[in-house]
């Protein structure tokens, strides 16, 4: 079928629903349910207008105080050019494109721009890769399989670059054409960082420092989103079979009866790391023999300086192994708010920015906590169906 802007709704949209923004301690949450992606995305783009303009200006600063860059307009186009990012993910997830376009379009901001905005990953390995800053990664993910009739957990602190700082968001995504709904963890003017659909499907993600990155593909974020459109793990595992991804990344993807850490890093091509007992950690570098290395990580080659990828690994399985049997949601966010798992103060490469616990019981609903900035300085909001 031949894709056309009316298919996507670009020409029907009605102006008459841009949401209300609530704002629950720190976090900005919008309902986004137009009847097309790119109506959801003007929905996204006029109801955090200023917001996403607000994070598109400090990115810009970012990069020029950061980098040598000084024109980043330009760079910009060239990267993108040179990838082929944005093709790619119009080609592959034409929907999700037309809801960028929508954001786009709704908050006054460059498609160019805005795209390498959502790119962060891609563009920061690149960024590190070409001699522009020094190579750093943040993240930490933990999942756990519940013994008997305990609820699963995903977990996610997503540490990254100071610019996203104030411009947490909640995504309350409703598919009109079915009864999914997606709870996005996010930041203003970004399509999707983690979360968790009723479905019972959650997601957190770590990139993969280590593994050399592709020139082509889906980025993360668009991953991620499609991720929370699946129905089990099993269905996740299938998407991410069919496309190429732009960064290799750690999906932390977990289900009511499956938590499963998948390093993704090429096109349909994955590994998946084993539990430990009934838990897994993942930092940011790769965990499988099967996964293609650019470097060795250790404390000689970059593992001291790549954000202690190696420490934080240790400390968290440390901690599960002693805790894991009795787990619940307050000792993981006790353990998401310890020294080197929450990074914090951190540098301008990045610190823990947002951390998101998902609880997902066995027979009911699955309900996630945020936080608006660093669980050493913000409280967990819980956030429900």
């Amino acid at each position: 079928m031949l894709i056309t802007a009316e298919v996507y709704g670009r020409n029907s949209f009605s102006e008459s629903k841009i949401p209300e923004v609530n704002y629950r301690n720190g976090i900005y949450e919008i309902t986004i349910d137009a009847p097309t992606p790119y109506g959801r995305g003007i929905q996204h783009g006029k109801a955090l207008k200023t917001q996403i303009n607000q994070g598109i200006l400090a990115f810009k600063n970012w990069i020029t105080s950061n980098t040598s860059i000084t024109d980043v307009d330009t760079f910009v186009k060239q990267f993108l050019d040179q990838k082929g990012y944005a093709g790619y993910t119009k080609d592959h997830t034409p929907d999700l494109y037309e809801e960028l376009k929508g954001i786009s379009d709704g908050a006054n901001v460059s498609f160019e721009m805005l795209f390498a905005y959502q790119a962060f990953d891609e563009l920061f390995v690149y960024f590190a890769l070409n001699g522009f800053i020094e190579l750093q990664g943040h993240c930490t993910t933990v999942g756990i399989v519940g013994t008997a009739d305990a609820p699963n957990f995903v977990t996610h602190n997503n540490d990254i670059p100071p610019y996203f700082k104030g411009l947490n968001t909640l995504l309350r995504i409703k598919d009109p054409n079915s009864d999914l709904i997606i709870l996005q963890g996010t930041f203003a003017g970004v399509i999707a960082q983690n979360g968790v659909n009723n479905k019972g499907i959650a997601v957190g993600i770590n990139t993969l420092g280590n593994v050399t990155s592709n020139s082509n593909g889906l980025p993360v974020a668009f991953n991620v989103r499609k991720i929370l459109e699946q129905s089990s793990v099993k269905d996740a595992l299938a998407f991410l079979e069919t496309v190429q991804c732009a960064q290799p990344m750690n999906y932390m993807i977990g289900d009511q009866h499956q938590v499963v850490s998948v390093e993704v890093y090429g096109k349909g091509k994955y590994s998946i790391i084993p539990l430990t007992s009934n838990y897994i950690v993942h930092t940011n570098h790769t965990q499988s023999d099967e996964t293609p290395l650019a470097f060795e990580m250790n404390e000689e080659s970059g593992g001291g300086s790549f954000a202690n990828t190696l420490g934080r690994l240790t400390k968290a399985n440390n901690w599960l192994h002693d805790n894991a049997k009795t787990i619940n949601e307050k000792s993981l966010m006790e353990l998401k708010s310890s020294d080197q798992i929450n990074v914090f103060p951190g540098t301008s490469s990045g610190r823990t920015l947002q951390s998101m616990v998902v609880v997902i019981s066995k027979t009911e609903t699955p309900y996630v906590y945020y936080t608006a900035d660093s669980p050493s300085i913000s409280k967990y909001t819980k956030f429900e169906f």
